[in-house]
């Protein structure tokens, strides 16, 4: 009974060590991409930054411009943009999203006309669920780019001017810190016009006229914001799995520990009975 006892526990050692191997492992690449993106959206944010201070002055005197992209329209049509990871393995990062949808959906009741998902475990859980899916960009990219940003926010544009969605609200994970990520809701399309106070203003000649320079110019800020709230996106994603795999690593050394010294205990145990029913079987032998 005692060696069976240790073979099992042995095995489970050997088990769970060569699962820590692995979650060390995909700790360490979740590190690295991090580190990779980061540099990265590091960057792109002075960019975004100005380029919402550019939109925000152009767009503080639009009198006259009629565009889906800026009027609300009086359709109860929204649809929900939803960024999700193509992976698991990253605690509630997918979980937390996907929860903050399914919230707005029961909200906006009949006025719900659709969704547009980037990552496959959104697409997965809400075509599952049958849920009005009517795009999904699954594994299109391993870090974001303006390619892919311009692609997904021109679709959303589309269904906008189709008549498909009246407003878009976007679903996305804000990146914070390695520790803190927060799930969020902010409106997408229309654009939100909303000026600060003490913001200066500025008045502009425009050449050519302003909706023909409006027209070119809301499709690319609404790209640059697509990439932005990606590469926030991202971070998170990549922040969250490095966080669950190293405590994964952490659980599964502490379970070692422990089995190693029921091991210990058990083989102690099998060995002691061993020498008594040796010396027992001596003694009657010598009787």
């Amino acid at each position: 009974m005692g060696r069976g006892k240790t073979r099992a526990l042995k095995k489970k050692i050997t088990s769970i060590t060569a699962t820590s191997h692995i979650t060390r492992a995909m700790e360490m690449v979740a590190r690295a991409k991090f580190n990779k993106i980061q540099k990265y959206a590091f960057a792109f944010r002075p960019y975004a930054e100005r380029y919402e201070e550019m939109a925000k002055n152009v767009l503080s005197d639009i009198s006259g411009v009629e565009d889906v992209l800026l009027n609300p329209t009086k359709g109860k049509k929204v649809g929900i943009f939803l960024i999700t990871g193509d992976m698991g393995l990253c605690g509630s990062y997918n979980t937390n999203v996907v929860q903050l949808v399914e919230d707005q959906i029961s909200r906006l009741r009949q006025s719900f006309a659709g969704l547009v998902i980037v990552g496959a475990k959104g697409d997965l859980y809400f075509k599952y669920h049958r849920t009005r899916v009517l795009k999904s960009y699954v594994k299109e990219y391993d870090y974001p780019n303006m390619n892919i940003a311009h692609t997904i926010s021109e679709e959303l544009i589309d269904k906008m001017k189709k008549g498909t969605f009246d407003k878009v609200v976007a679903v996305y994970t804000k990146f914070k810190s390695m520790l803190v990520n927060l799930p969020k809701v902010e409106q997408f399309i229309p654009i939100p016009l909303k000026e600060k106070k003490g913001m200066k203003t500025w008045e502009y000649e425009f050449e050519p006229s302003s909706a023909e320079l409006i027209k070119n110019f809301l499709p690319r800020y609404l790209a640059v914001k697509m990439c932005s709230m990606l590469f926030e996106a991202k971070m998170s994603e990549f922040a969250a799995r490095q966080t669950a795999m190293r405590n994964a690593t952490d659980n599964a050394m502490k379970m070692i520990k422990d089995l190693t010294l029921r091991f210990n205990k058990e083989r102690q145990a099998y060995i002691t009975q061993e020498i008594i029913e040796i010396t027992t079987s001596a003694e009657a032998i010598n009787k």
